[in-house]
């Protein structure tokens, strides 16, 4: 059990007397593991707590002095069809555009806020410095909806954009061509991968370090929730789906949704460097210079937003979860983001970028006294001398404590091998690309006959996203290569483009790439499989378990020959699921075996060249850490980036017992925010709702986890205050019908025309609104109109008359099914963002 006690005793600086968990002295054959694993999490040597069969996620640290600081560059693209609506009928249009981005991102002396500039150089107090280039416009050739219009291919789950590194690699090209200046080597100033392994990180490693492409017109992610379109696009739904959408529905799926990503094209080649090829893929913009991670936001995403983004380019994660809502809220830039105005990163993401040394607490067992006291000073407080930040630390004040908690065991379990005790294993997590690799002699393989190579194989992997690949190498390059019954891999093509080969994805036993295995036990095919918040509280269902399989290589085009095949793991750097397990290996030509591999007997089998796989018996126990992060947050201290906490909009709902319009404003209190860490989950796993309440890489700690009592509502909660447990029921027949009512209500009131349910008729909701326009337009709050938070994100450009307008939300929701009445509810992701 995990215990944090935490008493407070005085402020304006923040005293805590943390009882550090009490635990029995390591012993035994996991003493050596144990402590070393607590040594390296207290001297924060991240990289040093990862294992084998998982990938750890860590990142080196990001420093560049104000001589020669990072530099981003800025690409506006307009599309064939749209262009930029800013200074639109302007003759100077492009000029006004470029100066206007520059302006608002940028500032060479660091002192304008809300500035990416600012932003970073603060955060980072002072040890990074960021600049950056906006160019004029550029034309594609396309329109929007052939780089941004949603699919899904067969054998992959949906994707928010159909081309988006198309769009990159034509307007970096266009780019290139219209800039034949441009200091290109300005943009090439840090290797985070030390790729020529001398230890030095700022320095040209042949690829743009920052790279954001600035598109026209709104993104996907200002319509998605507002349409519902993720109960739409859903796992159960094909292509055809995007027939049935209301115009204004199918406008939406067109857009490009904002992302960051890669182009996954080329990886075998990349820029030389030093006399050696970097090997990372992408596209060569010029000799000696490839881009391979972009950025991407639309003409109405705020300046907060690119600074989000930005957090990405550096190697951070999202801290929201992507499928539901972890309640992390808005403690976090990398979680919900303030709006016009960003708040501040966590004091974990800036120990992960090297920019902050907490004060670590150890357990008694591993050196540690059982009460210490921490002293802790307001996370963002201004940047000091450094003779006064020396004597700060030497008087015990810390913007920030890391509470170690003894380490942890977490079980992978995969499958039982078929044969034997052992196989082989590709290993999990992010940004991999692990190779299992074995040199097969074929010259005495007769020719004219087939030659197979066969394996048992088990996989459950991200599908469409990710792949496991079978290719051979017979010169100098790789080749792909197919099963023998296409089937296994149902797949149209593999991650770096619609024009190459698949691999294994999704689930073993799923031949028709519908993401069901109608081969495992206990599946019903027409079962309709549950995905986002739906699964919450739900078993798994037996159509998502992986068999056992037995796929099919044909070599026979090789023989005669010595080649080397390999089995490659890729990962992209979102979701993490198990990867692959195969056993028992052959290559055989008729009766004739000319190659086997059980797998058993050895630690590391002989024949093979792993990098990254590793053998297996199917499950593994390992060691990870957990900790507790402690900051403290003051969202009114005067020049804070967490002002914009303390200003949140307001939530409406109709108060059915009243009836009447009324509204929800939460202001939080200054105080000690707490974070979990849980090692035993990747950072992109951060989604209670799949992994199990409370689970995920990174989550806040609830010191009130009851529901938020909402007036008029109380016959519809549940549970007791003092257990904690609190929560709403809605089912009833009765509640239905009183939420539907307060939905219609609160709708017509907040809602202009446009902004109203697509899929629900005046019928379903209850009668149509009497007005045409929302009441809430004649409303003003300290100075601010009121407007529904998706009509000023979609309406209005970011500036003065964005600015002088207050978004709003609702706080009832509903949910619609083919062929079933509507469900209403309570829109949860605003009430835990709450929590």
């Amino acid at each position: 059990m995990r215990r944090l006690a935490l008493s407070l005793l005085s402020s304006p600086l923040i005293a805590l007397a943390v009882a550090a968990p009490a635990v029995a002295a390591p012993g035994g054959g996991l003493d050596h593991a144990r402590a070393r694993l607590m040594d390296d999490l207290a001297h924060l040597r991240f990289e040093a707590l990862g294992n084998p069969v998982t990938r750890w996620d860590h990142l080196p640290p990001v420093h560049a002095p104000e001589a020669e600081p990072h530099k981003q560059l800025v690409v506006l693209v307009r599309f064939s069809d749209l262009g930029f609506e800013r200074y639109q009928g302007d003759q100077a249009q492009d000029q006004k555009l470029a100066a206007w981005y520059q302006d608002k991102l940028f500032d060479p002396r660091y002192e304008k806020p809300n500035t990416l500039s600012h932003y970073y150089h603060r955060q980072s107090l002072g040890t990074y410095h960021l600049q950056g280039h906006v160019l004029p416009p550029v034309t594609l050739s396309k329109t929007r909806a052939d780089y941004g219009r949603s699919y899904r291919q067969m054998g992959g789950d949906w994707r928010n954009d159909k081309d988006p590194e198309g769009l990159v690699e034509e307007a970096l090209t266009l780019v290139a061509q219209a800039n034949p200046g441009l200091d290109w080597a300005s943009f090439d100033r840090w290797d985070p991968q030390d790729f020529d392994g001398d230890g030095i990180l700022n320095e040209p490693d042949g690829y743009l370090d920052h790279l954001v492409l600035v598109y026209a017109g709104n993104g996907q992610s200002s319509c998605h929730g507002l349409y519902g379109l993720q109960r739409k696009l859903d796992p159960n739904a094909d292509m055809d789906v995007l027939k049935t959408l209301d115009p204004r529905e199918l406008e939406c799926v067109d857009r490009l949704w904002p992302h960051r990503f890669k182009i996954q094209k080329r990886e075998d080649q990349g820029p030389v460097v030093e006399g050696r090829m970097h090997v990372r893929g992408g596209m060569q913009i010029r000799p000696g210079l490839w881009s391979l991670d972009y950025n991407m936001q639309s003409e109405y995403t705020e300046p907060s937003t690119f600074i989000h983004e930005f957090g990405h380019s550096i190697g951070l994660p999202d801290i929201y979860a992507r499928t539901s809502n972890n309640s992390t809220g808005g403690w976090e830039v990398m979680s919900a983001t303030s709006s016009p105005v960003a708040q501040n990163m966590s004091a974990w993401s800036r120990i992960q970028l090297g920019w902050l040394n907490p004060r670590v607490v150890l357990p008694p067992a591993f050196g540690g006294q059982k009460v210490q006291s921490v002293y802790l000073r307001r996370l963002d407080e201004a940047l000091d001398a450094v003779p006064t930040a020396h004597r700060k630390r030497a008087a015990g004040l810390h913007r920030a404590a890391l509470v170690a908690l003894p380490p942890k065991r977490q079980q992978v379990k995969l499958a039982t091998p078929p044969q034997g005790q052992q196989g082989l294993y590709s290993g999990q997590g992010n940004h991999l690309s692990q190779t299992a690799a074995l040199r097969l002699d074929l010259s005495k393989a007769q020719q004219g006959q087939p030659i197979a190579l066969s394996f048992d194989a088990w996989w459950q992997i991200e599908a469409g996203w990710d792949f496991a690949y079978v290719e051979v190498r017979a010169g100098d390059a790789w080749e792909r290569i197919q099963t023998s019954d296409k089937r296994f891999m149902p797949a149209k093509h593999g991650h770096d483009g619609k024009h190459t080969l698949p691999g294994f994805t999704g689930l073993s036993g799923d031949l028709d790439g519908d993401g069901k295995n109608e081969s495992a036990q206990g599946c019903d095919p027409s079962e309709k499989i549950a995905h986002g918040e739906d699964k919450a509280g739900q078993k798994e269902s037996p159509c998502k378990a992986a068999t056992w399989v037995r796929p099919s290589f044909d070599l026979s085009p090789y023989a005669g020959r010595t080649v080397t095949v390999r089995i490659r793991y890729f990962t992209d750097m979102a979701a993490v699921e198990p990867g692959i397990l195969i056993d028992d290996l052959k290559v055989t030509q008729g009766d004739t075996v000319l190659f086997a591999d059980d797998f058993e007997g050895e630690r590391r089998p002989r024949a093979w060249q792993l990098d990254g796989w590793t053998p297996s018996a199917g499950e593994h126990t390992l060691l990870v850490p957990h900790y507790y992060v402690l900051e403290f947050r003051d969202p009114y201290a005067e020049g804070s980036y967490d002002n914009g906490l303390g200003d949140q909009g307001y939530r409406f709902f109709w108060d059915v017992k009243l009836g009447r319009l009324r509204a929800l404003r939460v202001r939080p209190r200054p105080g000690v925010l707490a974070w979990y860490f849980d090692g035993a989950y990747a950072w992109s796993e951060n989604d209670p709702a799949t992994n199990g309440p409370g689970r995920g890489s990174l989550l806040a700690l609830d010191a009130w986890p009851n529901e938020t009592p909402i007036p008029g509502l109380e016959d519809m909660a549940r549970g007791q205050f003092e257990a904690f447990d609190t929560h709403y029921d809605v089912k009833a027949e009765a509640d239905q019908k009183t939420l539907q009512a307060a939905f219609r209500e609160t709708v017509c009131a907040v809602r202009n025309p446009d902004y109203r349910p697509v899929d629900l008729d005046a019928e379903a909701l209850g009668g149509a609104c009497p007005q045409d326009t929302a009441f809430i337009d004649t409303l003003t709050v300290d100075g601010k109109q009121l407007v529904f938070g998706y009509e000023l994100v979609n309406r209005f450009l970011p500036g003065p008359e964005r600015e002088k307008r207050d978004g709003v939300s609702e706080l009832y929701d509903y949910k619609t099914a083919p062929k079933k009445p509507a469900f209403w509810r309570l829109r949860d992701r605003s009430l835990r963002y709450l929590h």
